[in-house]
């Protein structure tokens, strides 16, 4: 899609309807010239980007350990220290913004009355 884009000091300062609609046309070729002229380059240039061939598996040397932090997709839960159940807490939440959080014990069931044990 190609804008064309007059100044209000342009659209004054043409005397009728149709110098402006030629100045309008005129415009529109110029922008479609340097349109078709990027796309040109554009496709040029992407021809032209070598890709690695592909060799298979990877080999063990070719993979980066990562710590136990990156490795993790998802944030640690805590569990209840009485029945074992994943509360839904994460491990970084601050203990005040729990419930069933008991200081020196650990997190507990969110809901006791619930809890299996």
């Amino acid at each position: 899609m190609i804008t064309v884009t007059l100044t209000e000091k342009e659209i004054l300062a043409t005397p009728n309807v149709y110098d402006l609609g030629k100045l309008v046309q005129d415009r529109f070729w110029t922008q479609k010239k340097k349109a078709d002229e990027m796309a040109r380059i554009l496709q040029e240039t992407q021809a032209e980007i070598p890709f690695p061939e592909y060799e298979g598996e990877p080999k063990p040397s070719d993979v980066q350990s990562l710590s136990n932090e990156e490795q993790l997709p998802f944030p640690a839960y805590d569990r209840c220290v009485t029945c074992g159940a994943e509360s839904p807490y994460t491990q970084d939440l601050h203990i005040d913004f729990r419930i069933g959080y008991v200081e020196g014990g650990g997190q507990g069931c969110f809901q006791p009355a619930k809890c299996s044990k």
